[in-house]
């Protein structure tokens, strides 16, 4: 049997959802925070060390070493061989 090939998943910012409960829900620690009028990014880290940016909305009092849930769609998810490409 081979081993499953590398993957990477991919999930653009306006995709991340504010704050979340449900079961899609990932954790991150916020690292930098942009307040940008109706929008808010969060450049953050996952557990793993893994850097995320979310566009957000409603989340004017988070700040910078916040530990804040973002929501995911999964139908907005997209993944990549380890070459790169679209799968």
């Amino acid at each position: 049997d081979q081993p499953p090939a590398a993957i990477t998943i991919g999930i653009r910012p306006e995709h991340l959802t504010d704050i979340g409960d449900d079961g899609s829900a990932i954790h991150v620690t916020c690292q930098t925070v942009e307040h940008l009028g109706s929008v808010t990014y969060l450049h953050a880290r996952l557990s793993d060390e893994t850097e995320i940016t979310a566009e957000v909305r409603n989340a004017r009092d988070v700040r910078p070493g916040d530990s804040v849930k973002l929501a995911i769609d999964p139908a907005r998810l997209f993944a990549f061989g380890a070459a790169g490409q679209r799968l």
